[in-house]
């Protein structure tokens, strides 16, 4: 079905099976096809094609794109007065971190720690044990963890926020951290030594048996490399 538009009144041109033009067809004709049973659901000339069989011939209502005269170009957005539109500007996520204040005093002892870090797991591992090979980085793990504790907790050189900051980016080990405050744990080397499940007898680490009581005077935690920790020694 071609249309066109002619003083706001769409026409349409109805085609038979075979192609021909049959007749000449408006809005009412269309209504009244719908009426008479042909066609069981509102019908949109603009959108839809309409199919019906009249006298054993079938016809079809096929919509026609609109001439270029009546289509309305829609108007350009100005996107410099786009934010006064909307009220505001709108927030901007980054990546880019915010370091408290008194971070860059501290910072040049942690890319230290950082560096050794890096080191201590590219270093070769050749006739080492499997455990062996993860001592080096447990034991700068827990100097880092150990820096940030008391610089805060007993040196009160940085700040609250500062001290906060260091233990969300992962600069140091807020769960050792906070066995490091409780009586009996001031000095211990790593949680897995105190976590019964990993040793036998449900015990914890050899460790943190205190110098006097131990039976052997040289001591290796299988975990962390530990010569010992118990608060007493």
């Amino acid at each position: 079905m071609n249309a066109d538009t002619i003083g706001g009144h769409v026409r349409f041109k109805v085609l038979e099976g075979d192609g021909r033009a049959a007749t000449t067809a408006d809005l009412e004709v269309a209504e009244r096809i719908r009426e008479l049973g042909f066609w069981n659901k509102p019908f949109h000339p603009c959108t839809e094609s309409l199919s019906f069989s009249f006298g054993g011939i079938i016809t079809t209502l096929s919509p026609a794109p609109p001439s270029p005269e009546t289509v309305s170009t829609p108007p350009l957005t100005d996107f410099a007065t786009l934010p006064l539109a909307v009220g505001r500007m709108p927030k901007v996520k980054t990546n880019r971190v915010k370091y408290p204040e008194g971070w860059e005093l501290i910072e040049p002892t942690l890319r230290e720690l950082q560096g050794k870090m890096r080191e201590a797991e590219n270093d070769p591992h050749d006739g080492k044990r499997k455990c062996e090979t993860l001592w080096p980085i447990f034991k700068i793990a827990h100097q880092k963890s150990r820096y940030i504790f008391d610089l805060y907790h007993r040196r009160r050189e940085i700040s609250k926020e500062l001290y906060e900051f260091c233990l969300d980016q992962g600069y140091a080990d807020r769960n050792i951290i906070a066995k490091w405050k409780k009586p009996g744990y001031e000095r211990l080397c790593c949680l897995r030594c105190i976590q019964p499940r990993d040793h036998n007898f449900q015990t914890t680490c050899v460790c943190r048996v205190p110098k006097h009581l131990r039976e052997e005077k040289v001591i290796e935690c299988v975990h962390c490399g530990c010569k010992g920790c118990a608060s007493g020694d």
